[in-house]
């Protein structure tokens, strides 16, 4: 399901030389900064993902250039395994990072530690199969839905252990699902078992989880609390297959009075019935023998049954590096045997191994390390990952495979990078490497591909990552991804039409961004069949909204009238009345009564049009009340209610206003509630660009969330500062095209938090890059209005090559002349599907540089046309 096979003419960037860009083209003032994008605030640490696009094997390399694998809940975005080459008796340290084609993941790495350096290379080797539907036909008496992500070697409980207590299958705010094959009707004795790693006794921050075994009561389970850190737990439960449908099903929750919510579990054992299970004897791993069926959670047959994944690192010391003994580590937590050819083994998967062999292994406190002769200039490493061993290559050369990953990104891929092109290459490479990133992170589950925020904490389903994502492939053409992650969405509709993903805490916002995101994909693709095959679903979701709006009764209550308490996310936590669920839900419901209209459904039109109006009546008396004023005076209304502001920042989580603001349109441009929110974030600290403080890390900084500022601002005609603003942006990410999701500026303790990479950031990277080129609003379509001056130069190129809108399809290329003396602006015709206004080209950026219409004419800065009509602009300097 990934994009659909589509072919586009590579366009090639024209950089001009700099003695022609000073000569030709004099510096103009700049605006608050430099627009140079050189990197010059990465995260303090970042992973690069180098795996295939929908894939379930996610192999990270981190900054140092390692190799990384087995991520557990916690600590978070931290693998338990990482595989590196250092110096024997030290490590090396990473000078550089690049990643040489941003279409293409091969992590670079050069490191030097005294006198030697060294260029290393880390590539996933390219499958011989369908690894894309891979596991569909999964048909084995243990199934897991939900997602797959989990870890062979999360915890160190003490030996003599079942294995199985090592490892982890765990969700992300979401329950675990697993489901037994049995005879129908039948009962099990089903044990499961439980080992955490990640905190001590009496830690403020609790895992409690709730434990379903279908026929038997629910049991309640503080794993650290009632064992201890790294102490193995087994609870036995009476199962029966109640609706004698052959399947016992099983299902962990977090418990509603938890604060951490990402919960886990170790192992599975079945039994027959009513035995008497001596539970400490099972933990040593007796009893796995005589269980009618072991689920070793984490190393899941789903995956054990599908071909092995290989990863390969190459390591080279430099030709005038002194000499040096090189050094495999191998940090990890996993219970590896060496064999006489020095391949170190988990399983029967021989796990880590080289070219050459090592001349010596040796076990450490941390794991093991593999030693090299003296004389030894070049090693590969060979990582596979669990799966049918004789499926893959027994000795892969490294440069073939280079070649292979090369020519399947750049070949065989059909992945939409040339759909965009702008005249700064550093930021198209950037803007690649985002693209690239999105389609790493994708991941079919349940046979169904989902876009997904990040490969290891974030790994699953984010409802609030579908109008993101979504709509920056949907900008670039692809139409398939997004549906099928909206399909897998709407697999979590409740019968009541709520949108449940992620608990606890509910998130009953979750629905109306994800009736919002429908509505946007089908707008953008004008689909109006696409938007009818699920309108059933969008009036259940809609009308769970209207009830929900019935539950707040209280006149008294801060939420009367509005929405039920809710969790905003973002950097506000807690169940507390608040306005991101109230600005969903509002946006959901006028998006219902447009759609509507646009299907010609006028009764459903009015009714849901009259829902919102008597909605946003309450809204606009509840925030009356509540907006407050900062300390420049600006009004703004705060995401609380009940907002002290000895305690909390206005910023904080305000992202989801400025989603509201735009693409969502749900206020018009000088409604004072847009005015005043907008001003306040403008003048909200701010450091290296960015504005602190607007999630979960104080004096922090979020890349992604400023994206969808700037989006708000340009919208609101600040294109200067959104200028600005994209290259502070662009300057956050790691220079193998990355970003975390959160992070704290300057030189101090540079402290970062989220997952990484982070998908959100990369797809709001692309959108505010594609509505700086084109930009929808309700008077029609606007062309170039954030362009930057710095992207018009001799020999400029920017195309988008039938690039959809919500107004039809669009080309358009602006042509700058090699000898900077003339420039060409084609755009082709818009239908406009039936709206009013046209397309309008602001061209104040290529006014700046002197250009003019023939014969002398000053060049306006604004060019308008009619729908249906093309637009040739000839320009002279």
């Amino acid at each position: 399901m990934l994009y659909a096979d589509m072919t586009h003419r590579r366009s090639q960037l024209v950089v001009l030389c700099a003695f022609l860009v000073v000569t030709l083209y004099p510096a103009l003032p700049v605006l608050g900064q430099e627009l140079e994008l050189d990197y010059r605030y990465p995260p303090p640490r970042w992973m690069t993902p180098i795996g295939l696009p929908g894939d379930w094997h996610k192999p990270l390399v981190d900054q140092t250039g390692a190799l990384l694998y087995d991520f557990g809940p916690g600590p978070y975005a931290t693998a338990s395994t990482r595989i590196s080459v250092d110096v024997e008796g030290d490590t090396l340290i990473s000078r550089s990072q690049t990643i040489d084609n941003p279409r293409v993941p091969i992590i670079a790495t050069k490191s030097v530690f005294g006198q030697t350096r060294t260029v290393s290379e880390a590539l996933s080797v390219l499958p011989d199969h369908d690894w894309i539907h891979e596991g569909d036909s999964y048909s084995g008496d243990a199934y897991r839905s939900n997602g797959i992500n989990g870890s062979s070697a999360w915890a160190n409980a003490p030996k003599p252990v079942d294995p199985a207590f090592q490892s982890v299958a765990y969700g992300t705010n979401r329950p675990i699902y697993y489901r037994l094959r049995v005879p129908p009707g039948s009962k099990r004795t089903v044990v499961l078992g439980f080992t955490d790693p990640y905190r001590i006794k009496g830690h403020h921050v609790t895992r409690i989880m709730d434990l379903s075994v279908e026929g038997a009561a629910v049991q309640t389970l503080d794993v650290v609390n009632q064992a201890g850190q790294n102490q193995p737990v087994a609870i036995s439960f009476a199962g029966i297959d109640a609706n004698e449908n052959g399947w016992i099903e099983i299902r962990i929750d977090a418990n509603i009075s938890t604060i951490d919510g990402n919960i886990f579990v170790s192992g599975i054992w079945v039994f027959e019935p009513d035995m008497d299970i001596d539970q400490d004897a099972l933990i040593r791993g007796e009893l796995t023998g005589i269980a009618e069926m072991h689920v070793d959670c984490g190393r899941d047959q789903q995956l054990l049954t599908r071909r092995s994944r290989v990863d390969l690192m190459r390591v080279r010391m430099q030709a005038d590096s002194a000499k040096a003994n090189l050094v495999i580590r191998v940090q990890t937590r996993r219970d590896l045997k060496t064999d006489s050819d020095g391949r170190l083994h988990f399983g029967k998967v021989p796990f880590v191994e080289s070219i050459p062999p090592p001349d010596h292994i040796r076990q450490t406190e941390a794991g093991w390390e593999l030693r090299f002769p003296e004389n030894t200039r070049d090693i590969v490493v060979r990582v596979t990952t669990e799966g049918l061993i004789e499926d893959s290559r027994t000795e892969p050369d490294f440069d073939e495979e280079r070649l292979r990953v090369k020519d399947y990104w750049l070949g065989t891929a059909t992945i939409p990078f040339n759909k965009i092109t702008i005249p700064d290459s550093s930021m198209q490479a950037l803007f690649e490497g985002s693209i690239r990133t999105m389609y790493q992170l994708a991941e079919r589950v349940d046979g169904v591909l989902q876009t997904q925020p990040g490969p290891s904490v974030y790994r699953g389903l984010w409802v609030s990552n579908q109008p993101r994502v979504g709509r920056a492939l949907t900008h670039l053409g692809d139409y398939e991804t997004p549906r099928s992650s909206f399909e897998a969405t709407f697999s979590h509709q409740e019968d009541d039409g709520q949108i449940l993903v992620l608990t606890p805490p509910t998130l009953l916002k979750e629905t109306g961004i994800a009736v919002h995101s429908i509505y946007l994909h089908a707008r953008m693709t004008r689909d109006k069949e696409f938007l009818e095959a699920y309108w059933p679903k969008l009036v259940a979701a809609a009308d769970w909204l209207i009830e929900s709006r019935k539950r707040t009764t209280d006149s008294t209550a801060l939420n009367f009238g509005l929405m039920p308490s809710g969790t905003s996310d973002g950097g506000v936590g807690g169940i507390i009345p608040e306005y991101t669920t109230v600005y969903w839900s509002l946006q959901a419901l006028k998006n219902m009564a447009d759609g509507a209209a646009w299907l010609d459904r006028q009764q459903e039109s009015l009714r849901f049009d009259g829902e919102f109006a008597s909605f946003m009546s309450a809204f606009r008396k509840a925030a009356r009340r509540d907006l407050k004023r900062d300390q420049d005076g600006n009004w703004f209304l705060p995401i609380r209610m009940e907002f002290d502001s000895e305690k909390h920042v206005p910023q904080r989580s305000q992202t989801q206003f400025s989603h509201i603001v735009y693409p969502g349109r749900l206020f018009s441009k000088d409604d004072p509630i847009v005015t005043g929110n907008m001003a306040m974030l403008a003048a909200a600290p701010r450091d290296e660009g960015l504005t602190l403080s607007t999630g979960w890390l104080d004096g922090g900084v979020q890349p992604f969330i400023q994206n969808t500022e700037a989006s708000a601002r340009l919208y609101l005609g600040q294109a200067e500062r959104v200028q600005q603003e994209l290259y502070a942006i662009a300057n956050h990410a790691a220079p193998t095209h990355v970003w975390i999701e959160e992070q704290r500026p300057g030189t101090g303790r540079r402290r970062s938090t989220g997952d990484v990479p982070h998908s959100s950031a990369s797809a709001e990277f692309v959108n505010l890059i594609r509505y700086m080129v084109a930009m929808e609003d309700d008077r029609g379509l606007e062309l170039l209005k954030g362009i930057p001056h710095t992207w018009i130069f001799p020999g400029a190129l920017l195309i988008l090559d039938d690039v959809p809108t919500e107004f039809g399809n669009l080309t358009l290329s602006l042509v700058v002349a090699e000898d900077g003396r003339s420039a060409n602006l084609n755009v082709s015709a818009v239908s406009g599907e039936g709206s009013s206004g046209g397309v309008t080209v602001y061209l104040s950026s290529l006014k700046q540089h002197g250009f003019r219409l023939p014969g002398g004419v000053e060049l306006p800065d604004m060019w308008g046309t009619e729908w249906g009509h093309e637009l040739s602009i000839e320009m002279i300097r």
